[in-house]
């Protein structure tokens, strides 16, 4: 599917060393991967400052909705900071180079926040919130709700750019993933993680069923989103 881009100004700060030449995987050194570790670790934690920023916003958004009479669009949010180990499986997987340089350019999700609504039409409504916190800078939008996956995952991914700063180092942006999805989307994702990718295997007789319930999962929701409106009009009846 076709990436929304949006301009903004990316700022990274990378140490000149050796850290920034090219590795061929099958012959990297402990040392090497000691030294580059020992980096992330140290750019990871500048990404979990970002996403820390992030969060206490759109927490604040969700307190807001606590008392709405129309109910509140977050049901939950989590969140998770990647481990080396994941992420230097994702630059194999990929067929990035394994340094700083390239894990600053192309892993996007080093940082990720994950909001679930009950319902599929809350979704774009937090999705526009997301765009006019002035802390958050969206830079892409990746729509899989609208154009979902081949093997029918559905989700909406902001690519986002949140400022940090310390006296120290001054002042840096840092990338934050932020995932939107229903409670629906979120079941069949956790299933498809936990049968799919964390066996490494894609049995397609596997798949072929996952795809056929992802589709009967667009009925749950429209028939869930029917429920809650006839609730709600039966409420605002018996209020009047």
């Amino acid at each position: 599917m076709e990436e929304t881009k949006f301009n903004a100004t990316v700022a990274v700060d990378l140490e000149e060393s050796d850290i920034n030449e090219p590795q061929d995987q099958q012959n990297i050194s402990e040392e090497y991967l000691d030294l580059l570790e020992d980096q992330y670790e140290r750019y990871a934690a500048d990404c979990e400052s970002a996403m820390d920023k992030a969060l206490l916003s759109i927490n604040i958004l969700n307190k807001a909705f606590e008392h709405s009479d129309e109910g509140n669009p977050f049901d939950r949010i989590e969140h998770r900071l990647k481990k080396f180990k994941s992420v230097k499986g994702k630059c194999r997987d990929r067929g990035y180079a394994l340094t700083l340089e390239s894990i600053v350019e192309n892993i996007r999700d080093v940082a990720g926040i994950r909001i679930i609504t009950k319902y599929l039409d809350e979704v774009n409504i937090i999705k526009e919130m997301i765009f006019k916190i002035p802390d958050i800078n969206v830079i892409s939008v990746k729509d899989y709700i609208e154009s979902p996956k081949k093997n029918g995952y559905k989700s909406i991914h902001l690519n986002c750019q949140v400022g940090i700063y310390d006296p120290l180092n001054g002042s840096r942006m840092r990338p934050v993933e932020i995932q939107i999805r229903s409670e629906t989307m979120h079941l069949w994702a956790s299933h498809d993680h936990d049968l799919i990718y964390k066996n490494e295997i894609k049995p397609q007789e596997i798949e072929d069923e996952l795809l056929d319930i992802a589709e009967s999962c667009d009925k749950f929701e429209s028939r869930f989103i029917n429920l809650r409106n006839k609730v709600r009009a039966l409420k605002k009846a018996e209020s009047n």
